[in-house]
């Protein structure tokens, strides 16, 4: 480009790899930012499992008119929709608590939330929480409806 005084403007060498430097930090910082984050993320999508376990196993219990339990291993960190299927594994940086009524747990660090054929529940709460997240998975007992809480 030319000024009115017939000089060329531009980059200078300097300037460029000031440009460069400040992108290369930037890059070098991102991985850091995204390693803060996975636990947040983490906890919400185990957090989202939990709900729609909770949502099959009350779709299940009105469609085939029985009872069905959703089974929460604390300690192993495991999900199951009924006694016939395979658990779904939660990671294990999660932290998980369960809340349920005294009759709800099966032994050691399991216990379960019932779903009725007529939509209830016997209620409860799951709570997940990595870093400085927690998400609380509560079941309401007279709908049978799944919330997820922040």
């Amino acid at each position: 480009m030319r000024l009115r005084t017939g000089t060329c403007t531009g980059f200078t060498l300097i300037e460029l790899l000031v440009v460069l430097l400040i992108v290369s930090l930037v890059i070098s910082l991102t991985p850091a930012a995204f390693q803060r984050a996975i636990p947040a993320l983490e906890t919400k999508a185990a957090a989202r499992a939990v709900a729609a376990a909770f949502r099959e196993g009350r779709s299940q219990a009105i469609r085939d008119n029985r009872e069905i339990p959703v089974i929460i291993d604390v300690d192993a960190r495991t999900v199951r929709v009924g006694i016939e299927h395979y658990p779904a594994q939660l990671s294990r940086r999660l932290r998980l608590s369960l809340l349920a009524g005294r009759s709800e747990f099966t032994g050691g660090s399991a216990g379960q939330i019932g779903f009725f054929p007529d939509g209830t529940s016997t209620g409860g709460r799951v709570t997940l929480t990595a870093g400085g997240s927690r998400y609380d998975v509560v079941v309401d007992w007279l709908t049978g409806l799944a919330v997820i809480k922040e």
